[in-house]
């Protein structure tokens, strides 16, 4: 089977849908399908292949009007004249897809969406988001994205012959059974195999107890709070805090000018800003942690959470994504966090349960191969017949 994905989140950077879309695609490679990937380029030029994925990169972009530019014309005569059996369109709400409809209308190859849920649907029209730059977008993205998914999208969204949806727990799930005719596939998400090994964190990274955070840094994975939460919390005198993101920015000066006033408020405490580590150095960082922390503003279906289950260290988590059906941890509102931090540090017998719990799940649901042949599977059954009526399956 021949397979193109079409995915705007910069193939191979270090970010979830990337990360997801890479192993899919190798993993498919490695059952003997041939693979592309069309990617926009974001800061760094795309190698040919990749693990035995072909790559073709374009420079395409939101204006500010949130309307696609680029390299639209070479995109679009791309993948009209592509010969591929299956492709499949990560994600909406992008420029890659939104500027793609008119050609794969007129495809005769089997179209498919991987959703990674719909991101604007979380958006509310006023809301404070911790400073007035974020509030001020955040209303006006507001509106931009309730009128795409209000008449934009149901003009288009069945193009799509089979649309794949992280959880059942996200909202792209009820917007498809109320736009949607066709068939709505749950294939979850996966940690590599890396979190799995036993043998991880046998040597600390750091030494001492501390809690764990591991995300880029920036407004959506909301750092800021976590550290609030933080020093508000007992454990925190006694566990120090991580946090571990790709590479610096000015998100983490902000997060020490914070901690400067909040150790004044509280008495100092220690916290370690870390980026640029090996990614197999990450599994280590994350099992000698006592608890994996996540404070995010929006979530689909955090990799982070999973890879945190895999190891064997609970996490708190806000109530977003579907954090709330993983077995490895707690999810709560925003004003019970440190409540829950020190609840966790002071019950070691419920941090235990908690632990095994989440690690079997992840061992049983969540692993890459197990991913990889739900998908093949799925893509099968388009050329099958007998199933087209079927609204949403679970493989």
């Amino acid at each position: 089977m021949k397979v193109l994905f079409i995915v705007f989140n910069d193939y191979l950077a270090k970010n979830g849908i990337s990360v997801v879309t890479q192993y899919l695609a190798e993993g498919l490679v490695k059952k003997g399908h041939s693979v592309k990937v069309y990617t926009a380029i974001r800061k760094e030029t795309k190698p040919n292949s990749y693990n035995g994925v072909s790559i073709e990169s374009f420079s395409i972009r939101y204006n500010r009007f949130k309307k696609p530019v680029g390299e639209i014309d070479r995109f679009k005569n791309m993948v009209a004249e592509d010969n591929s059996d299956v492709i499949i369109v990560v994600s909406l709400q992008t420029p890659t897809a939104d500027c793609l409809f008119d050609v794969l209308e007129n495809k005769k190859a089997k179209i498919v969406l991987h959703t990674h849920d719909f991101e604007g649907l979380y958006l509310t029209s006023i809301k404070w988001k911790g400073d007035l730059f974020h509030t001020l977008g955040n209303t006006v993205n507001y509106f931009t994205w309730n009128k795409y998914y209000k008449y934009f999208v149901p003009r288009h969204i069945n193009t799509f012959d089979m649309i794949i949806s992280l959880t059942k727990y996200n909202k792209d799930v009820q917007y498809l059974e109320r736009y949607y005719c066709g068939k709505n596939v749950i294939i979850g998400n996966a940690a590599e195999d890396v979190f799995f090994d036993d043998k991880a964190g046998k040597e600390p990274y750091i030494s001492g107890k501390y809690f764990i955070s591991v995300a880029n840094y920036n407004h959506v994975k909301n750092q800021l709070y976590i550290l609030s939460e933080y020093y508000k919390s007992e454990a925190g005198r006694d566990y120090a805090m991580c946090f571990c993101g790709s590479s610096t920015n000015k998100y983490v000066e902000r997060l020490k000018r914070l901690k400067r006033k909040l150790d004044k408020k509280y008495g100092e405490r220690e916290v370690q800003f870390l980026y640029g580590i090996e990614r197999k150095y990450i599994p280590n960082l994350i099992k000698n942690a006592t608890l994996y922390l996540c404070g995010s503003r929006w979530e689909a279906y955090s990799i982070s959470l999973i890879e945190a289950m895999a190891l064997g260290t609970p996490f708190i988590s806000l109530d977003v994504g579907n954090a709330r059906e993983l077995p490895g941890g707690i999810t709560v509102n925003n004003k019970s966090f440190s409540r829950t931090m020190d609840k966790l540090c002071a019950d070691s017998k419920l941090l235990n349960d908690i632990a095994m719990a989440g690690k079997e799940f992840a061992k049983h649901n969540c692993r890459i191969d197990q991913a990889v042949e739900k998908l093949e599977k799925s893509l099968i059954s388009l050329f099958e017949c007998g199933n087209q009526d079927e609204k949403s399956i679970n493989i």
